[in-house]
């Protein structure tokens, strides 16, 4: 019996919390990385009417994070409704999620459409951090390397770039037929980055090439 209470009495306290309450555990639960947790409160939010495009943002991010089969297009189905909601307006949040739904199409390997998100994002937010790699990895995705190789290059000339970046912009050069240029970013890569194992295989496979001429 005391047991029974004891139960009775928790449900009556969560039962208690206010909207607002509630969505700010949603996003304590999405930060500590509980993500189920989080696309469970956030789903809540959303009956409730509470802060729905932001609900909707973190729903998304929730159900990204988690990667499973199910989940990723349900995190596209949130991001996609976040935009409905806010269509016409201009806000940083819509440029997250545009951004996000980006990544997640990407992960699905629907290239195109992942394009066009980063692309979008990109005309409302142009020095939005890695944009150009993420624009230059959908083109190379899409066997467009002399494409790729421009927004790259943008990204490797933006300061000190990462190694995907420099082995990306590589890749898209010795798939372009420009070895010499390919050279000399892997080089670049490897100088910076000595472990970085893609491209110590990108160098192996450029070597095969040109030892082969």
């Amino acid at each position: 019996m005391k047991r029974l209470l004891w139960s009775a009495g928790l449900l009556l306290l969560c039962g208690s919390c206010s909207p607002a309450e509630e969505f700010d555990r949603g996003v304590a639960a999405y930060e500590q990385g509980r993500y189920q947790e989080a696309n469970r409160v956030f789903s809540a939010c959303l009956k409730q009417h509470e802060r729905v495009s932001e609900a909707l943002f973190y729903k998304g991010r929730s159900l990204y994070e988690l990667n499973e089969r199910d989940s990723l297009p349900a995190a596209v189905t949130a991001y996609r409704a976040l935009l409905v909601q806010e269509t016409g307006h201009d806000t940083a949040l819509v440029y997250r999620a545009l951004e996000h739904l980006g990544h997640a199409y990407y992960r699905l390997e629907r290239y195109p459409k992942a394009f066009d998100s980063f692309y979008l994002t990109a005309l409302g937010k142009p020095n939005t951090k890695a944009i150009n790699f993420n624009l230059g990895v959908c083109l190379l995705a899409l066997d467009r390397p002399g494409e790729a190789s421009q927004y790259l290059l943008r990204e490797c000339q933006r300061g000190e770039a990462s190694a995907p970046a420099l082995a990306a912009l590589a890749e898209a050069y010795l798939r372009s037929q420009r070895p010499d240029s390919a050279r000399f970013y892997l080089q670049q890569t490897l100088r910076q980055y000595p472990a970085y194992a893609p491209a110590v295989a990108l160098q192996q496979e450029l070597d095969s090439l040109t030892k082969n001429r």
